[in-house]
């Protein structure tokens, strides 16, 4: 069982994110490793916030109305794109 799964968790994305090969990259450091790449710019409703959203789909669970609290907070630097990805969230 995944340390994951005993989590409650609101799914916020869509599918899989493709991952992509970058032969170049690899080349340019001496091609003895491949480089690959998580493609989250491909999806719709992602933009620029993968990572933050999946992390998103763990908080959302226990910030809904009748769970753990009401409200979820969170801090930030002045601009953060962690910031951006809430506030874009029903």
């Amino acid at each position: 069982m995944s340390l994951l799964a005993q989590f409650d968790r609101h799914p916020l994305t869509f599918g899989p994110t493709p991952i992509e090969r970058l032969p170049r990259l690899s080349d340019a450091i001496g091609g003895s490793v491949e480089i690959w790449t998580k493609r989250d710019d491909c999806k719709p409703g992602l933009a620029m916030g993968g990572n933050k959203l999946r992390k998103l789909e763990y908080i959302v669970p226990d910030a809904r109305p009748g769970h753990r609290c009401g409200r979820s907070w969170t801090a930030r630097r002045t601009s953060s794109a962690w910031d951006s990805q809430p506030a874009r969230r029903p």
